[in-house]
């Protein structure tokens, strides 16, 4: 699995797990980023800001809110 691929399921995972909200989600990450995979934090490492927003827009993109 590539480091694309390894951000958008943990995040993915993470907006399900706070009801779809971004802002909880968001919150959460904030908060808890030490309790994160060690798998996660190198992919959001080797990404750039851009790729990660990306990533960000297609899961809200794909959200019913």
């Amino acid at each position: 699995m590539n480091d694309k691929h390894v951000y958008k399921n943990y995040m993915q995972y993470m907006f399900e797990c706070h009801g779809n909200s971004i802002e909880s989600t968001i919150v959460w990450m904030s908060k808890h980023y030490g309790e994160t995979p060690q798998i996660f934090k190198t992919a959001k490492r080797e990404l750039t800001a851009e790729q990660r927003n990306e990533i960000i827009r297609e899961i809200l993109g794909g959200s019913e809110c």
